[in-house]
């Protein structure tokens, strides 16, 4: 209690009642606290140790859950709706009563015996999945593999999609306004009139497929003697 946390980075750090803090130390300017009933809806708790937590009916929805240690943590009556759940590792976890519909997991994500993401509503984040239409504004995809997926229609607003493999996919109609395509690999991704990119991204300089009245119209590609080249189909 006589700590001193001043200057301290506490950005992300969770507490619950148990934790004893230094007098005068209000812990809700940086701190999360797990607690039955809290809501931490949208917050970032990416990498959190929260094994064992007591989250009974939290608001935990569009929550950054990322390679979070959710292990024996109770978890029913929790509203995980949309959470970001890649990679996170769910194993004993009480999920009774959960709502899960819309949150995202992959390959890498671990669940409790018994517990089938696709029966609850989750959506997988992988290659060749199906995720037309989705909601995935500010979402943190970095690395991921979203190569020959469907996202037509889509809403990638402001998403993290950095070093993320999107090669061969459909972003016919998708909303990628401020999206982060750094590092992306958008090899022979399709796209149309309707898909909006980030300020100052040029689709055709990237070599993309503009797709027009069900074909691919034109196909840009580089060529070492005469630059950028239209084939026209």
């Amino acid at each position: 209690s006589e700590a001193n946390l001043s200057g301290t980075n506490l950005a992300r750090v969770v507490y619950d009642g148990l934790t004893i803090l230094p007098d005068g130390f209000n812990p809700l300017n940086d701190m999360f606290l797990v607690a039955p009933g809290v809501n931490l809806s949208g917050a970032d708790l990416s990498g959190a140790n929260l094994l064992g937590a007591n989250l009974t009916d939290a608001d935990l929805r569009g929550a950054d859950l990322r390679e979070a240690d959710l292990r024996w943590s109770i978890l029913s009556g929790a509203d995980l709706s949309g959470a970001n759940l890649l990679g996170a590792n769910l194993i004993d976890a009480d999920l009774r009563g959960a709502g899960l519909s819309g949150a995202l997991y992959d390959g890498a994500t671990l669940f409790p015996d018994g517990l089938d993401p696709m029966v609850v509503g989750m959506l997988l984040i992988a290659s060749g999945t199906d995720l037309s239409g989705v909601d995935l504004r500010d979402t943190d995809l970095t690395g991921a593999n979203l190569s020959q997926t469907d996202l037509s229609g889509a809403g990638l607003r402001g998403a993290n999609l950095a070093e993320v493999n999107l090669t061969k996919a459909n972003l016919v109609g998708a909303d990628l306004g401020g999206a982060n395509l750094e590092g992306a690999d958008l090899s022979e991704v399709m796209y149309d009139e309707a898909t909006t990119f980030p300020d100052g991204f040029d689709p055709v300089a990237e070599s993309l497929l503009f797709f027009l009245d069900n074909m691919v119209s034109a196909i840009y590609i580089r060529s070492p003697q005469f630059g950028l080249c239209r084939l026209d189909q």
